[in-house]
């Protein structure tokens, strides 16, 4: 930014027309400092970039790294306290997850957010989570989701091409949060 930044193709979005003039050294600066700190997605939602930011994509790594920060300590407790409650923690804590998503999106129609937010995004990681924590058991568990596996791949792949199909058309709110859901769990 402090090179290029005077130039436009540094600030050109996909789909936007004309020349934006280039991004400050003081913008390039603040999206550098939200990628450090791993806040680009927060800093977006509460509007403290003053336009485009060239290291805005970031976001979807802030996100991860929030959870990570969170759920690494949770999940050393959980299996400090009992292992087996791991996996269903995990679970109940995606399912609270797609919830906020529904509520959010429901009441408040705040796109934005549930894209870009921690709360909204932590539950296919949550989900992911479970998953690995299943496949670490040992005995019939184990056994049986081994064999499960291949259903739930095919299962996995016909969800998503429905979802695609969802998202490229107009569909109901509810139809378009339960595709966001289902979509984060595959």
């Amino acid at each position: 930014v402090a090179i290029f930044g005077h130039e436009s193709w540094i600030s050109a979005v996909p789909g936007s027309s004309g020349s934006s003039g280039g991004v400050s050294l003081s913008t390039g600066f603040e999206g550098a400092l939200g990628a450090l700190t791993y806040t680009t997605n927060w800093c977006g939602l509460f509007g403290v970039f003053n336009g485009y930011v060239p290291l805005g994509h970031l976001w979807s790594l802030a996100v991860e790294e929030q959870f990570y920060l969170l759920w690494a300590p949770l999940l050393v407790v959980l299996i400090a306290l009992r292992r087996k409650w791991a996996a269903p923690a995990a679970l109940l804590l995606a399912a609270a997850s797609f919830v906020d998503v529904v509520v959010i999106h429901q009441a408040h129609s705040m796109t934005q957010w549930v894209f870009y937010s921690t709360d909204t995004r932590s539950g296919a990681f949550l989900v992911g989570g479970a998953v690995g924590i299943m496949w670490s058991y040992r005995g019939a568990v184990h056994a049986w989701w081994r064999k499960a596996c291949t259903p739930l791949a095919w299962t996995g792949l016909a969800i998503l091409v429905w979802c695609g199909w969802v998202f490229a058309h107009q569909v109901s709110a509810p139809v378009f949060s339960g595709a966001w859901i289902l979509v984060s769990v595959v």
